[in-house]
């Protein structure tokens, strides 16, 4: 029987934060099996328990007996579905971007799905009026939002590699759509939580 594991790297988050233990269907019998990953504290080494085997080995580039590959570098809150699918939460500040990986059984490499858009549903009240565009480019006002209204972020495009220039549909109290980008409207709501 062979199984495949996955390894990931949380960038940036304590040892403490890593999840060293889960119960997972493994082999497809309907039981979940008891799984445990421990550190033999040698760099590379690893200690895997499923039910009460126990195997040894070492992270390296092939599989080959008892090893564990490294797929991808993973950053931050992984979802293991249990069928090939991982998701991933990364925080942006006021939202968590989700990403989608799945595994390529051909190459056996995650593979993220891009998505064009990412949801983000946060609502808070201006303490400033900002206007937001009919379209991504800022070229055409739809509407100037009214100070000490609610908005409701819906997703957000993040295109540039600048966090401050990422576009986000924003509707308004009085339920008009438009975009903005974040360094337009960073200082003019209160109440969200902001990039770290």
């Amino acid at each position: 029987m062979r199984i495949v594991l996955f390894y990931c790297l949380i960038f940036l988050q304590t040892p403490d934060y890593l999840r060293r233990e889960a119960q997972v269907d493994l082999n497809g019998d309907g039981f979940l099996d008891l799984v445990n990953l421990t550190n033999t504290y040698a760099e590379g080494e690893f200690t895997l328990n499923i039910k009460n085997l126990q195997f040894y080995g070492e992270l390296c580039d092939s599989v080959k007996g008892n090893t564990i590959k490294p797929l991808r570098k993973l950053s931050r809150w992984p979802h293991f579905s249990g069928n090939g699918i991982i998701y991933i939460d990364d925080w942006m500040g006021l939202w968590k971007k989700r990403e989608k990986y799945v595994l390529n059984q051909r190459t056996e490499e995650l593979e993220r799905v891009p998505q064009e858009f990412y949801y983000v549903g946060a609502e808070a009240p201006l303490t400033k009026s900002f206007p937001i565009y009919r379209t991504r480019e800022n070229n055409k006002v739809v509407a100037y939002l009214r100070e000490k209204s609610n908005i409701f972020i819906i997703f957000c495009e993040p295109k540039d590699s600048n966090l401050f220039k990422h576009q986000y549909l924003i509707k308004s109290k009085s339920g008009l759509l438009g975009w903005a980008s974040l360094e337009s409207f960073e200082y003019k709501v209160e109440g969200l939580l902001w990039p770290d």
